[in-house]
Formats: structure tokens, sequence, C-alpha cells
């Protein structure tokens, strides 16, 4: 169990909370919270009842598309956004959004069997910089992709929002380091801390 698990209830409250945070403008059903933290039911009913109550989050009417394909029919259905004036949104926000260094380490150890990992960067979303290409930039060899992609879902479903990656084989990124590449550019110029570094790279 993480810090900001032991300060809150529990992993799942943390969750929701991010999602919220991170996405400060939507308004989401119980449905749509359940696939975006991969929460249960009865879990995300629980901490929603615990949010609401504290006047973190105020509920709304939203509209649900039918899950049929070509009908034009939706219905409303309870939703839930983030209340822009509860009393600690900017404390949460600091506290919340912010990549602190437990989670650093647990996001480095998340990709431990995608391959030979040679660079691992973080930017964006963690540090809070909105012009960053990428929120992960990924470098390695003999990457395993089954795992990258289930690292990144398990990631997303921590912040609640989807993330912004970019991964490259060894041999592909020096190549488009020696070109000065536009994008492998933007990448390194703009903010971003880096998790593991066998290039040393400045």
């Amino acid at each position: 169990m993480d810090v900001l698990e032991k300060i809150f209830n529990s992993p799942a409250q943390v969750k929701l909370m991010r999602l919220f945070l991170y996405n400060p403008n939507a308004a989401f059903d119980s449905g749509t919270i359940q696939a975006k933290t991969q929460l249960g039911s009865r879990v995300v009913s629980r901490e929603l009842r615990r949010l609401s109550a504290a006047e973190f989050l105020r509920e709304k009417l939203v509209t649900k598309p039918s899950p049929i394909r070509r009908s034009r029919s939706a219905k409303k259905v309870k939703g839930w956004f983030l209340n822009p004036r509860f009393l600690y949104l900017e404390q949460f926000k600091n506290l919340l959004m912010s990549c602190q260094d437990f989670e650093r380490a647990a996001i480095a150890k998340k990709f431990a069997r995608a391959g030979r990992v040679k660079l691992l960067m973080i930017s964006g979303i963690f540090l809070r910089s909105e012009f960053s290409r990428v929120d992960i930039f990924l470098v390695g060899d003999h990457l395993r992709q089954a795992v990258i992609t289930q690292a990144f879902k398990a990631i997303e479903s921590n912040l609640g929002k989807e993330l912004r990656y970019a991964v490259f084989e060894t041999k592909d990124f020096l190549y488009r380091l020696s070109i000065y590449d536009k994008f492998v550019r933007d990448i390194l110029d703009y903010p971003h801390e880096k998790l593991i570094d066998k290039f040393g790279l400045r």
C-alpha cells in the first residue's frame, strides 16, 4: 500500500479522485467510471457516495448513447463531475496530480519485464507540463509489446486518463537522434525526467 492509499480510505478512492481531477470539465456515469478505473460496480458506487457526501463531486444527468451501433436513441442517466468550488481542491490537485517519488519507482517497475529498457522518461501529465509531446517515452531492445501495453493500461487506470506515449527500438531512436528528428528533439527539449537512462543523455 502506497502513501496516498494510507492517507485516503483506499486505492479506489485515489483512482476516482484522480479521474475527476484530470478531467475537470467532464461528467461520467457509473459504467464509464468503472471502465476507466477498472474497478467493480460495488466499489465505484461506494466511493461515489463518499466523495459526493464530502462535496468533492456533484451529480447531474448525462446522456448515454445507445449500445446498439446504428441506433440514434440515447437516455439520460445519473452522472458525476468535479465540484469546482470544493474547499480543498487546489491542495488535492497538488497532492494527487504530481508524480511522487514512490510513483516514479512504481512506473519503472511496471516496465521491468518489457525487454532491455535503455531509456524511460516521464513528462507531460506527470510533470503537469501541457506542452510536452508525450507523457511516457520508452526506448529499448527486444521489447515485449504485450507487457508494454498492459503497463500503460495499468498506469492509465490509476490516473483515470489516457496517456500519450512513444516506444522505439534502440536503433530507430539513435537514428532519429542523429538526424535531429523533430519529434524526438521535442521530447528531449521539453521538461522531462529520466527514470532509466543507459545512454547518458544530457
